[in-house]
């Protein structure tokens, strides 16, 4: 089965050479691809990189941005919900990845959160089959991050960090009210829809990893993105973008 793909068979399948690694990933939760790749290069050339990519062979994982730096080779993605994103995060981990992180955004779940405000969940659970199918035979739903990595990346953005635990799902139109009230009283800073996948392929290979979401909108205030006042504090979000994705490369280039 996929599952007893090796590292060698996922080059085959890639065409590229029998040495080719993957010293980091990084992945962005959110679509489409395009509107982030900006944020990205942005990011490199904080660490003065300017970005060029190399090809990738293969047609489905084609859009990866895969850049060779000092480093080493570092990959990232946008990814949307965990099909894809554990396949990222599986391949790359058999292709010899040292550190993994995952950035984003999340719906805040605690009535203190603002718009812009960053988390770096110490775990993130979730009771979708993605997650699950690598927890096995355990079939946990608490995914931890790595204490370590987290504390860099924590340093490396500067910024107050919430480190409250969020949750993952994978149907954001299925919430109700009384979703939001559970996770709240559970103590979840925010949901999102990749976090717990890409903890859970990374626990399962052993690879360190962890993630930093901003707060986008806030489902226990019930303020949403419909809500006029959302646009209004777009500056706040993206001011959050620009420190984890410079947070994030910064942190993985200090692991490769």
């Amino acid at each position: 089965m996929y599952k007893e793909l090796t590292p060698g068979g996922v080059r085959k399948m890639f065409g590229v050479s029998e040495n080719y690694t993957v010293e980091a990933l990084l992945t962005f939760g959110t679509h489409p691809k395009t509107k982030e790749y900006p944020f990205f290069e942005e990011a490199l050339r904080t660490q003065g990189i300017e970005p060029i990519y190399e090809t990738i062979p293969s047609v489905f994982f084609g859009d990866i941005r895969s850049i060779m730096t000092p480093h080493g080779r570092l990959w990232f993605d946008v990814i949307y919900g965990s099909a894809y994103g554990s396949e990222v995060a599986h391949i790359a981990s058999l292709l010899g990845a040292k550190a993994i992180i995952h950035i984003g955004k999340t719906g805040g779940l605690q009535k203190d959160l603002k718009t812009g405000d960053i988390v770096v969940p110490s775990r993130a659970d979730a009771d979708d089959s993605a997650p699950r199918m690598y927890a096995r035979p355990e079939t946990a739903k608490v995914f931890p991050s790595d204490a370590q990595l987290s504390e860099e990346l924590t340093e490396n953005i500067g910024a107050p960090i919430d480190r409250r635990p969020i949750i993952s799902i994978q149907a954001m139109l299925a919430e109700t009210r009384e979703d939001v009230v559970a996770w709240e009283k559970e103590g979840y800073a925010g949901v999102d829809l990749e976090c717990a996948t890409i903890f859970a392929v990374a626990n399962h290979f052993k690879i360190p990893v962890a993630a930093a979401v901003y707060t986008a909108d806030n489902l226990a205030n019930e303020s949403l993105v419909t809500d006029t006042g959302y646009a209004e504090s777009k500056e706040h979000r993206q001011e959050a973008k620009r420190q984890i994705y410079a947070a994030a490369v910064k942190t993985l280039f200090g692991r490769m």
